[in-house]
């Protein structure tokens, strides 16, 4: 079979570069454990409330998380430094996430092999930009494989603690790649026009790699589904509990898809490229 010449390839990240879910696995219970010690409440209520902050906040990825649990009545019957407790917070974590937050096997030679044949890798993530990028340099990609950064734009409270504001800029965020702040998540009507591509052009020159078959999957080009991105059940359990309830995810109203491939490792990507 003939391969597309494509020259761009768009990358989700969480569960298709690195294994989203089963670092929440970790680092939710672990920033709940320090909330029950710091409020005196069970880590249940403390579950329930986090629960319903990310339901409000929309996003499990929102950065105001002690402060709305002071408004909940969480810390009511204790007292408590809130910035000793964010600060607290935070080193729960980050010990969290250097534990548990890995790339997938075979990712940094695919993303290699890519660059050297001159093809453009491009990241489009539904996270936060702040949290998009902090992910990125952690995780050692923060190079001249990644050309472009498409991420959510922060959200902010009306008052942002003056103490916080530095970690918010809005900007670039100290990555190499130039970060593009969107207002709304995937799928994309108009990725065409944030790559400089026409709608022709999308069909063969672009290639879009990601977990989620009703985000990833449906943006008019070769979709190439990450199916090494299938989180483990325990993990999702774990997450769950967190996470707010929302309804199922609606199949994208395409009735079918210009080209998917299924990939059930990184390196499959290299081969419908045709790279060696």
């Amino acid at each position: 079979m003939n391969k597309p010449q494509v020259d761009t390839i768009c990358w989700d990240i969480d569960n298709t570069m690195w294994n989203w879910v089963a670092y929440a696995a970790e680092v939710y219970p672990a920033m709940c454990n320090v909330l029950s010690q710091a409020s005196g409440q069970t880590r249940e209520r403390v579950t329930d409330c986090m629960r319903k902050y990310y339901g409000r906040a929309e996003t499990m990825e929102s950065s105001w998380l002690v402060q709305d649990l002071e408004a909940q009545g969480l810390f009511r019957e204790v007292d408590v430094d809130q910035s000793k407790l964010i600060k607290d917070v935070q080193r729960a974590f980050h010990a969290s996430r250097t534990k548990s937050l890995r790339l997938y096997d075979q990712i940094p030679e695919v993303l290699e092999a890519i660059y050297r044949a001159e093809i453009s890798s491009v990241i489009v993530t539904d996270a936060p930009a702040c949290h998009a990028a902090s992910r990125i340099k952690h995780l050692g990609l923060n190079q001249d494989h990644i050309q472009k950064v498409f991420a959510i734009k922060d959200s902010l409270p009306d008052e942002v603690p003056e103490n916080h504001r530095d970690m918010f800029d809005g900007g670039n965020y100290g990555l190499k790649p130039h970060m593009h702040h969107l207002e709304t998540g995937k799928p994309h009507d108009n990725l065409h026009e944030l790559l400089g591509k026409t709608p022709e052009d999308m069909r063969t020159s672009v290639a879009f790699v990601g977990d989620s078959i009703s985000k990833d999957m449906t943006h008019n080009c070769i979709s190439i589904h990450a199916g090494w991105g299938r989180p483990l059940p325990e993990h999702l359990e774990k997450v769950s509990k967190f996470a707010p309830h929302h309804a199922p995810a609606t199949i994208y109203r395409r009735q079918s898809f210009l080209t998917l491939i299924h990939a059930s490792e990184p390196r499959d990507v290299l081969k419908f490229l045709n790279i060696e």
